[in-house]
């Protein structure tokens, strides 16, 4: 229940550019998203401010092509990590995220 609403939630600020990420359940599954288009170590997932400095510095030399992209890195450059706690959700959003299809459909 956690992860489907994180991912929703997520799904629906992209699409409808809105709002910001709300915690790390958000933020996990929005790195999964991103983790699409830079690389991402996956041995550092479970260290939330290690993935979180990695993330920033690749967003940093990305150039999105598509305005939900475009959205997505807005709201992970703005997103401030707060706890450095890591669970099995966080890596189930991470793989979700991974594996959505939702930067490939129409705006």
């Amino acid at each position: 229940m956690v992860t489907l609403l994180a991912e929703q939630s997520v799904d629906h600020k992209i699409t409808n550019h809105l709002s910001i990420l709300i915690g790390n359940y958000e933020y996990y599954y929005a790195a999964g998203l991103i983790s699409q288009k830079i690389d991402i170590d996956p041995d550092i997932i479970s260290a939330p401010e290690k993935l979180d400095n990695v993330i920033k510095k690749g967003l940093a030399d990305f150039h999105p092509e598509d305005e939900n992209t475009e959205y997505l890195c807005t709201l992970l450059k703005k997103y401030e990590m707060k706890s450095a706690e890591f669970d099995d959700d966080m890596k189930e959003l991470f793989r979700l995220g991974k594996e959505s299809g939702i930067l490939n459909e129409d705006v």
